[in-house]
């Protein structure tokens, strides 16, 4: 559920089924609660498709209707939880060559979202963002075409948008160089 109305609190519901995560052209698919970790192979100093490692509880939770009332999704449960060390991810947890994904609703009481990327490559990396912006009181979604801020090698990054989001995928993982700090 996303909040559509910051002061009435109205929630639209998004029915999916289970996500593949990495679509056959190499992109992420994440939704909004999900809190993913990835593996690449790096060829010639190339990042390579990334690889699908775990699911964990979400940082950000999707709240869901259960009997008329919104609860935290009670399949999350069944989730480890994300490793942690002295109050941060604990990326040592990870293969080599990871990064972490989490993406939900920013606050309980606000309709923002936020994207937070943790990584333990050696390069920093940057991606395009495809969000399927939701439409308060009506169905469907709009496309929205942005990049985002580069993950800086063995360091995590978030980003917020002061609107609720749908689904987005993630596509044109690569290297930039490490000084790179341009979030358009």
């Amino acid at each position: 559920m996303l909040s559509t109305d910051d002061k009435a609190h109205t929630y639209i519901g998004i029915p999916v089924s289970r996500s593949p995560y990495v679509l056959e052209d190499g992109a992420i698919l994440i939704f909004p609660g999900e809190t993913l970790a990835f593996k690449f192979n790096i060829d010639n100093g190339t990042l390579g498709k990334p690889e699908f490692i775990m699911a964990f509880a979400p940082q950000m939770p999707a709240r869901v209707d259960i009997n008329g009332k919104l609860s935290d999704n009670p399949l999350d449960a069944n989730l480890p939880p994300l490793p942690t060390k002295d109050g941060n991810v604990d990326m040592s947890a990870l293969p080599a060559n990871s990064i972490i994904l989490s993406y939900g609703e920013a606050s309980e009481h606000k309709t923002g979202m936020m994207l937070s990327s943790d990584s333990t490559l050696t390069r920093a990396i940057k991606f395009e963002d495809t969000m399927y912006v939701v439409h308060p009181g009506k169905s469907g979604y709009t496309e929205f075409h942005t990049s985002t801020c580069p993950v800086r090698a063995g360091r995590g990054v978030f980003e917020t948008w002061p609107h609720p989001i749908g689904p987005m995928i993630l596509t044109n993982l690569r290297f930039v160089p490490d000084k790179e700090t341009v979030c358009k």
